[in-house]
């Protein structure tokens, strides 16, 4: 027996075509402490929600490969990072497929150097580069001492750093001001006397009795 369907559309039944999102724009790069954070706009996901985004990264242009997949957000800190120039593209990805790859961005992680004046006084602003770079120069005083450079630990068992030395900038720690104790010495004067005494040396703020005449 045939049966005839008059008046009906099975349009409404069949699947929607497959749509592959369209491609995200990376817009900004914030480079932080041995972090990128990277933002990006949303995409479109042709009818099909965005499940999220690739993330792809490279250490040249074009060689970026998959870093991770993040969820449906619109931005990423990549971290922990080395220094040195890092290059960044996003693909979104939803139930049909993935979008081609966004523009290309590249940044420069930072990293940060702060001074501590380990007794002494005065002010010194941290530094911060994304290289090597001359350390700045000391500006804290200490009355009654000299500076002799600096050292990752306050007790000078760490790595010293002379004044104005490089560093590497390739992790962020504290430097901590070396001061050695100013020596000050008595000279005595026989004043038309007869006779020598010795020089007394003592070290600076210390009370010592003169040596007897």
């Amino acid at each position: 027996m045939l049966v005839a369907i008059v008046g009906t559309s099975l349009q409404g039944a069949l699947p929607a075509s497959a749509a592959t999102p369209t491609a995200p724009v990376l817009t900004a790069t914030t480079p932080g402490d041995g972090q990128v954070v990277l933002d990006w706009t949303a995409s479109d996901g042709g009818g099909s929600p965005i499940t999220g985004y690739n993330i792809l990264q490279g250490t040249s242009t074009g060689g970026e490969v998959l870093l991770t997949t993040v969820l449906n957000v619109l931005t990423y800190t990549d971290s922990p990072l080395t220094n040195g120039t890092y290059y960044y593209e996003v693909q979104a990805v939803n139930m049909d497929g993935t979008s081609v790859v966004s523009n290309e961005v590249s940044a420069m992680p930072t990293f940060t150097v702060t001074f501590d004046s380990n007794g002494g006084t005065g002010t010194l602003a941290p530094q911060t580069e994304t290289g090597p770079a001359a350390l700045t120069l000391n500006s804290f005083t200490n009355t009654g001492y000299t500076f002799t450079g600096w050292n990752t630990a306050s007790g000078g068992g760490g790595t010293a750093y002379a004044a104005g030395a490089s560093y590497p900038f390739t992790a962020s720690l504290t430097l901590y001001a070396q001061w050695t104790i100013n020596q000050y010495t008595v000279t005595f004067n026989a004043n038309g006397g007869t006779g020598s005494m010795s020089n007394e040396t003592e070290n600076y703020n210390v009370a010592t009795a003169l040596t007897t005449n």
